[in-house]
């Protein structure tokens, strides 16, 4: 096992991702808002180039909560602001980051929000649905059971699962 490094964003430079990887860290961690617009990509751009240039991955992950209702249930954000934002980055990849970061290998938490499994929706839209054949992403599978990982498998492949776990936030 080996640590994943974390940048404040607003600090987030190349020297800062030399410094993690220097320490040992295997690859870089960052919120998937961080990569949702060509705006948000183009200011991390150099980070992420840091990072291919070093041959280190980009683990990709939901970030905080918003602030919300104090009446909702502890399941709802897992359900809708993680799965909508993993789903908006992995979007946002497929359509700007991957190419403007071709070689740079991508871990994608909790399915990527199954953004995935819309490849139909998302080529009847004239969306860039050979994502889904990316060579330089992998899927992570926690959160999710045997009909997610199922579904996924079918359309992105075996070779792209990856085993990992919300251990201690949720039981796996």
């Amino acid at each position: 096992f080996m640590p994943w490094g974390s940048l404040a964003l607003a600090a987030a430079e190349p020297a800062a991702v030399d410094a993690l990887l220097d320490l040992g860290a295997a690859g870089l961690c960052l919120p998937g808002a961080a990569l949702t617009s060509p705006a948000k990509l183009d200011a991390i751009g150099p980070v992420l180039d840091r990072l291919a240039q070093r041959r280190a991955p980009l683990f990709v992950h939901p970030g905080p909560a918003p602030a919300g209702d104090s009446a909702l249930p502890a399941w709802w954000p897992p359900m809708t602001s993680y799965v909508a934002e993993m789903q908006a980055a992995w979007l946002a990849w497929a359509e700007w980051g991957r190419p403007a970061h071709p070689g740079l290998k991508v871990v994608w938490a909790m399915l990527a929000g199954c953004a995935p499994l819309q490849v139909e929706r998302l080529a009847a839209r004239g969306g860039p649905a050979s994502a889904v054949h990316d060579a330089h992403a992998w899927f992570d599978v926690s959160s999710y059971g045997p009909h997610a990982v199922d579904a996924m498998l079918r359309v992105v492949g075996v070779d792209r699962l990856v085993l990992g776990s919300d251990r201690p936030i949720a039981d796996p």
